[in-house]
């Protein structure tokens, strides 16, 4: 899957021969016929203050005006859903010549919902892809102009977001259009359209709301009106998004190994349920839970070996069964279990099982099951070493949605409970104040966080317990602790106050529209500042940088995708941080800018180029070099893997990668433009394709081919190809 250059061969060959400055553009017009903004149906779109539906026939209709689907497609099939307030068509074309479908959703009010077009079609009969026809500049025209037919009036609503919109392949761009009402945004309101670069046709279109699909209708929306201000808003948000100084557990997985390393790290977080502020009235509220993604490494697990003939225990499996040893017998932890609980005669014992009791590796935990012919079941795990209460579940609740119990008489009860079972505890755990009511089955959640000295915490150590509103009983508990903490950390931090304005200053702290919902239906859009883009749920920040993390203490951008440790440290942050979201990176979680970079290093970027979607973790080395010399980037003769590459030999790989090895094989047909120009030997028709177009930088009129480069120069190159040349 070959990269090209998409600028005309004859203007390169132009360009390359004068010596001429100038660097010309890509001049390629899209072939793809547009159609003008049409009315036909716009007159009948209606808001929700008459909720008139459009006839079945209208809506398939305006979906194929607003898409020009063709009567090629020979089959169709229709099905109809209600969503909330919203009643939806679902519509499906399909071409049984081809194999192409589009799958379509329009609400019956004639605002559209969704449309994707699923092609069978090749993209050429000898495996290389075609190219593209547009960039992204030429297809954005294309995606404005469905916005407008898609959403008529309402097009002036949406701006186009440069941030979000992203290359989604080789092929194909991505355009996201952000609604604003009164000129602020609205949470989690947004068009995107994709674009296939090589026919210029609509791949996608989709409406991303929270099933509130009429765009047209903004009497929802609290009235702009005066607010609070800013400042207000931040020390409100300050008063009720308590910052905690936390020691977060962390998980490494070494190579191979089945046991992660436990370590710890100073942060600050929130704890529970974040609070947005009102920007009307001045109050925190909570609103519906935001999470970001971040999917980080497992561990690989060891493969094993065939045994030899002549068996025997190794030392770790020796040391594994004398640490189970020092445990409790079951008979042990079942007359424990039956005592705490006072279990009668009827529920009997029908399952156990010694585990390994996390966060310790090396602790262990006995888990029981009791049960009785009627169906009646309780679980309860119990410390192998002491038999001290982990877990515990009675099924006999009395699951009565209708029974209330308040905050404060559950808050008793569990603490009875603690006091009874968990005496040695009390000490280290503080109340957790949540805002949540209790649930659809008649309970109370309560929950602890453990609470070290010196004003500390241990956040992901707690204790959560159920408590029946009709019965008045524990029904639920569980405990995650570890009992081997004893982590020292230096004094040097920053104060609560500096990690507050890391927050409003680099996580997008602003004033937005956000839904609210009464029973699980939309009742109206209000006005709060928040950080609604960047922190979701729980913040996590680097006690010392201020810096966002996941929750494997990962550094992150303010939009929640990975982050370098030492990004700070570069002089074209912002250019590596594209990369970072277009998915072209360095593996290891440092940048490291100024070591010299390796080849191995140069031909993964390169192979995420190719393949965005591909977890570069887990492609093998010889994959990867056999790819890149399927794509004549490299020979199999020139392979050296630890060898720090030189700027000729970057030049050569990118100018291979985008399909112009041709030239830059051609030596003689070069004129000497740079000083150096003679010191380039077989590498001079590379060199100067790269110079020329932008893919190395010059200094000082020198090309210096045989300079090392470094890990931030890499990625420079590689960014000025992907997105210099493409004109992202």
């Amino acid at each position: 899957m070959k990269k090209r250059i998409f600028i005309l061969f004859s203007m390169v060959f132009l360009v390359l021969l004068i010596g001429c400055d100038k660097k010309e553009e890509d001049s390629v017009e899209g072939s793809a016929q547009t159609t003008k903004t049409s009315s036909t149906f716009a007159e009948k779109i209606r808001s929700r203050k008459d909720k008139t539906e459009l006839d079945r026939e209208d809506l398939i209709l305006r979906i194929k005006e607003v898409f020009d689907v063709s009567n090629d497609f020979d089959e169709a099939y229709t099905s109809e859903e209600n969503s909330g307030n919203n009643r939806i068509l679902n519509i499906n074309w399909n071409n049984t010549n081809t194999g192409d479908t589009i799958y379509a959703q329009i609400e019956f009010w004639g605002n559209i919902i969704s449309y994707n077009v699923y092609s069978n079609t090749v993209e050429s009969s000898d495996g290389k892809f075609l190219k593209p026809n547009y960039d992204k500049t030429s297809a954005k025209e294309i995606a404005d102009k469905a916005l407008e037919k898609a959403v008529g009036e309402n097009a002036k609503s949406f701006k186009y977001s440069s941030d979000l919109s992203t290359k989604m392949d080789r092929t194909g761009y991505l355009y996201v259009y952000e609604r604003y009402v009164n000129n602020i945004p609205v949470k989690n309101s947004k068009i995107e359209i994709s674009i296939d670069l090589v026919t210029g046709k609509i791949m996608s279109y989709r409406y991303v709301t929270n099933e509130d699909y009429d765009y047209g209708d903004t009497d929802l929306f609290d009235a702009p009106g005066t607010d609070i201000g800013m400042e207000k808003a931040k020390e409100v948000y300050k008063d009720n998004n308590k910052l905690l100084l936390n020691a977060r557990r962390i998980y490494k997985y070494e190579d191979k190994s089945i046991y992660p390393k436990i370590s710890y790290i100073l942060t600050y977080e929130t704890l529970g349920d974040e609070y947005a502020v009102n920007a009307v009235d001045g109050k925190a509220e909570t609103l519906e839970n935001r999470y970001y993604g971040y999917s980080g490494y497992g561990a690989e697990k060891a493969m094993m070996e065939d045994a030899a003939a002549d068996v025997t225990l190794t030392q770790a499996e020796i040391d594994r069964l004398e640490l189970i040893k020092n445990n409790v017998t079951l008979e042990e932890a079942q007359n424990k279990a039956i005592e705490m609980f006072d279990i009668g005669s009827s529920l009997k014992l029908i399952s156990s099982r010694l585990s390994a009791y996390s966060p310790s590796k090396d602790e262990y935990s006995w888990e029981l099951e009791f049960s009785d012919s009627k169906d009646a079941w309780m679980s309860i795990g119990l410390d192998a070493k002491d038999l001290s209460l982990i877990s515990y579940y009675d099924s006999s609740g009395q699951y009565d949605g209708t029974a209330t119990i308040s905050e404060d008489e559950a808050n008793k009860i569990a603490k009875a409970f603690l006091s009874k079972h968990s005496q040695n505890l009390l000490s280290d755990l503080e109340l957790v104040k949540s805002s949540s009511n209790q649930d659809g089955a008649g309970r109370r959640e309560v929950s602890y966080v453990r609470k070290l000295k010196d004003n500390m915490y241990i956040l992901q150590d707690k204790i959560s317990i159920s408590v029946d509103a009709k019965s008045k009983k524990v029904v639920n508990f569980y405990k995650v602790w570890d009992n081997n903490y004893n982590e020292k950390f230096d004094s040097e931090k920053l104060s609560e106050d500096e990690i507050y304005e890391k927050i409003f200053e680099y996580f997008d702290f602003k004033k937005s529209y956000a839904p609210i919902f009464e029973e699980n239906e939309l009742v109206k859009y209000g006005l709060y500042y928040s950080n609604f883009t960047a922190n979701n749920y729980e913040t996590i920040v680097d006690a010392k940088t201020g810096g966002l993390l996941s929750y494997d203490g990962t550094p992150l951008s303010k939009d929640g995708e990975h982050a370098y440790e030492d990004l700070d440290k570069a002089e074209n942050p912002d250019k590596i941080q594209k990369l970072l979201d277009y998915g072209v990176s360095y593996s290891e979680e440092k940048l490291d800018p100024t070591a010299k970079v390796k080849q191995m290093d140069v031909m993964k970027l390169l192979y995420q180029t190719e393949y965005y979607y591909r977890d570069i973790n887990t492609v093998k080395e010889d994959e990867l070099y056999e790819e890149m010399i399927r794509q004549n980037v490299l020979s199999k003769e020139e392979i050296s893997k630890d060898k720090v590459v030189t700027r000729k030999e970057i030049s050569k790989y990118l100018v291979n990668m985008s399909g112009l090895g041709a030239a830059g094989q051609l030596t003689d047909i070069y004129k000497d433009i740079y000083e150096d120009s003679k010191n380039t030997s077989t590498y001079k028709g590379y060199m100067t394709i790269s110079s020329r177009l932008g893919f190395i930088d010059t200094e000082d009129d020198l090309l210096n081919p045989d300079g090392e480069v470094s890990r931030e120069e890499a990625l420079i190159c590689v960014y000025n190809y992907l997105f210099r040349v493409e004109g992202k």
